[in-house]
């Protein structure tokens, strides 16, 4: 299934971004979706992703709603489980947060025994306040960032499991050969996601003391190609 479902009052920019992207359905919510009847319309047990962003206009409290919505989702996840009715690997949510202490909340939901899912959190000054301290330090990065971060005729950043037959190779060779055999490239391997201890934790550029210099069963690789590439597409 390939609906997103964006929850915000300002739209714009992300449908812009979105809608570069072939066979996707975009669904935008602007009511107040803390509404147990709009719930329904968040697709919790089928759509790809559920983005949520901060309310405008609310000042201090611009992520209550984010953390709320995030609680209930949780909830209904749990309950549609129950039945059995929720796709794999459902529901996928990613919330932006405009103050870092409330990443803490967020992540701390995600690590819960029962969660269900996957809660990915992107904090707002955080994320700018790194790149501007990378910026300062390595001038010309904001070329970098803005090139990765923009939809455009180049390429961006991809997660793809690895084939079951690459268990136990060297990230080092194994990125080797995905950059001379892999079909459909070129493909530029830049690190390893795991999952650990009830989260999903990457790595990039894996060292060699590093459990992460060794592919594991379940591991996807970080890629920077032009185009989406697949499992199939990777050597085994």
């Amino acid at each position: 299934n390939r609906d997103i479902v964006v929850v915000a009052e300002d739209l714009s920019d992300l449908t812009n971004y979105l809608s570069n992207e072939q066979k996707l359905k975009i669904h935008c919510l602007e009511k107040n979706p803390t509404n147990p009847k709009v719930l329904d319309e968040l697709k919790i047990g089928s759509a790809q992703t559920i983005i949520l962003l901060p309310h405008e206009g609310a000042g201090e409290r611009a992520d209550e709603r984010t953390i709320r919505l995030a609680f209930q989702i949780q909830q209904a996840a749990v309950s549609l489980a129950a039945k059995n009715v929720l796709q794999a690997g459902r529901p996928h949510v990613v919330a932006e947060v405009r103050y870092r202490a409330n990443v803490d909340v967020l992540e701390h939901l995600a690590k819960t025994e029962s969660f269900v899912g996957e809660l990915e959190v992107v904090a707002e000054d955080r994320s700018i306040i790194r790149m501007v301290a990378q910026t300062s330090l390595n001038p010309g990065l904001a070329g970098v960032f803005s090139d990765l971060l923009s939809v455009s005729e180049s390429s961006e950043l991809y997660l793809v499991k690895v084939p079951e037959t690459a268990s136990g190779q060297l990230f080092r060779s194994y990125a080797t050969r995905i950059i001379a055999e892999s079909t459909n490239g070129p493909f530029l391997p830049l690190g390893v996601r795991r999952y650990l201890s009830g989260r999903y934790v990457t790595r990039c550029n894996p060292q060699p003391n590093d459990d992460f210099s060794t592919i594991q069963a379940g591991d996807e690789i970080v890629l920077l190609a032009l185009d989406k590439p697949q499992s199939a597409d990777l050597p085994t």
